[in-house]
C-alpha cells in the first residue's frame, strides 16, 4: 500500500517497539508542557501513562500506538 504522503511512513507500534512511544513521550511532553503544567505534574503523568508497566497494560488491553 503506497503512503498518503510519499517519504511519510506510519506504522503501528509492535510491543517490543513500545521502549519509543515512552521515549518520545518523556522528550516531547516536558517541550510541550513546561510552561503550562509543573514538573511533578509531568512526572506524575509519565508515571502513570508511560511507565513500562502501563504501556504494556495499554497494550494488553487492545490499544494501538502509532510512529510517523
Amino acid at each position: 500500500m503506497e503512503p498518503l504522503i510519499p517519504g511519510i511512513e506510519v506504522r503501528i507500534v509492535s510491543e517490543e517497539d513500545l521502549w519509543q512511544v515512552r521515549e518520545l513521550a518523556f522528550q516531547i511532553f516536558r517541550v510541550t508542557y513546561q510552561d503550562i503544567v509543573e514538573p511533578r505534574q509531568i512526572d506524575y503523568m509519565m508515571d502513570l501513562i508511560y511507565s513500562p508497566e502501563a504501556l504494556v497494560a495499554q497494550w494488553d488491553s487492545g490499544q494501538n500506538f502509532l510512529i510517523v
